[in-house]
């Protein structure tokens, strides 16, 4: 697909995704950075936040990680994380928790 690269998200249990992506925001060390197609590499370590991602298929992807890595090239994105729990499955009281314990 034009226009998008493949973006894959990991935990030390398992490959949580792995898609073509339009874009995605990562919450790194040194403040939020935006990923698209052809990015430059880079390495960053990551502080718990909201990764969020629009896939190649239109779709938005919101995941809350807590630490890791990322890695981006020209053609791809990985983001090792420590913990990665779906956005949309966690309630107010558990974020707040997740954020606390971070």
């Amino acid at each position: 697909m034009a226009g998008t690269f493949k973006f894959e998200l990991v935990t030390p249990e398992r490959m949580l995704l792995s898609e073509d992506a339009a874009q995605v925001v990562v919450p790194g060390v040194e403040g939020e950075f935006t990923v698209l197609a052809g990015h430059a590499p880079v390495v960053s370590a990551l502080r718990p936040g909201v990764v969020d991602a629009k896939l190649g298929d239109s779709r938005t992807v919101r995941v809350f990680v807590k630490g890791g890595f990322a890695e981006v090239d020209a053609e791809r994105l990985i983001v090792l994380a420590e913990r990665a729990i779906d956005v949309a499955a966690m309630d107010a009281a558990g974020i707040a928790a997740e954020l606390q314990t971070a």
